[in-house]
């Protein structure tokens, strides 16, 4: 009886040791009401950003493709193409937001204030800070900020201490 006590002991104590190592080195976790594309001086929630509203919202893009994807269940993928960057709706539902030019931006809303913008060009010392799991765990320079429990995320591509590219992507596999 004895071990029996003893070996629960270990296992819970093994256990417990594993989730607090797991952890400290998860990736950091934002809300999605907390995500804004900031572009001209404007903060778009992306919950905003729709098919109806985008270009309301950003003008017009220089072309919008429109095709069936046959790797997810969608029935219409629409991308938006700007200067700045792309932008993906699945069956009017935003799925990916491409910034790989400075002019657009990535911008949190934290404790009711906005981050500084992250865009192509932004130095990491900010992304360090205000995301100190994501960045202690980054790997071939990638930075990874989970959104929530979906599978969604936005990853930095980094090179050196400059951000190359910012995007809101959706794991569909």
């Amino acid at each position: 009886m004895k071990n029996i006590n003893l070996l629960i002991i270990a296992f819970l104590f093994i256990s417990s040791t594993a989730a607090f190592s797991q952890s400290k080195t998860e990736e950091d976790t934002i809300d999605y009401n907390q995500l804004y594309l900031t572009s001209k001086k404007s903060n778009i929630k992306f919950a905003d950003l729709k098919t109806s509203t985008v270009t309301k919202l950003l003008g017009n893009p220089t072309k919008i493709k429109k095709e069936k994807w046959e790797t997810n269940n969608a029935d219409v993928v629409e991308t938006y193409v700007y200067t700045n960057g792309d932008i993906v709706f699945e069956d009017n539902v935003l799925s990916f937001i491409d910034v790989n030019r400075s002019g657009w931006a990535f911008t949190f809303k934290i404790k009711n204030k906005f981050t500084r913008a992250f865009t192509v060009g932004s130095k990491v010392d900010e992304l360090k800070q205000l995301f100190p799991n994501s960045w202690a765990n980054h790997k071939s320079n990638i930075v990874r900020v989970q959104i929530g429990t979906s599978d969604t995320a936005i990853v930095f591509s980094i090179s050196g201490s400059i951000i190359t590219q910012v995007s809101l992507f959706t794991d569909e596999s």
